[in-house]
């Protein structure tokens, strides 16, 4: 008599390997941009606070001189460590920012401008003599979806030099 021999298969098949390389392949296309979305929104919602401590300071030396001041020695306010000041302007590990107008004390035309240095991210705008925030980004990118998402408005409030504003 003749035994018969039974043959178990271990492993996987070819096609089986290739549907999940293909599975995984979809999935990190999908998920690839909306994370640096993410990543990118949260650089730029960092900013918000040291945007905050200077419209303190810039609060500050109003009362004290009547006036908004575009310098940054002017302020009582610590930068970070490693801050580099240099007239109107200030760097700072990945952000830069600025004093747009001030030098009259015209609330009008008195704001701070920062933003990342990533490429493609949006520049926050704080109006000193409101409480009034701006997110600038160029038309149809990754920045203007991120001002979009921090602004919770589906509509530009306007636009200018540097692009679509939202405002919040």
């Amino acid at each position: 008599m003749k035994k018969m021999q039974i043959r178990v298969s271990k492993g996987f098949t070819l096609i089986e390997l290739l549907v999940v390389v293909l599975i995984i392949g979809i999935l990190s296309a999908v998920a690839l941009p909306q994370y640096t979305i993410a990543v990118k929104k949260t650089r730029t919602m960092s900013l918000l606070p040291l945007i905050r401590a200077i419209d303190s300071a810039e609060k500050v030396y109003y009362l004290e001189t009547g006036a908004y001041t575009n310098q940054w020695d002017n302020l009582s306010i610590e930068m970070p460590g490693g801050a580099s000041k240099s007239g109107n302007s200030m760097v700072y590990k990945n952000f830069v920012c600025y004093f747009q107008g001030g030098s009259t004390g015209g609330p009008s035309d008195s704001s701070l401008y920062c933003a990342c240095t990533d490429s493609d991210t949006p520049q926050i705008e704080k109006y000193f003599a409101s409480m009034q925030y701006i997110c600038w980004a160029e038309q149809d990118s990754m920045a203007e979806k991120i001002c979009k998402s921090i602004s919770g408005r589906s509509t530009p409030s306007g636009s200018g030099t540097f692009g679509n504003s939202y405002e919040f």
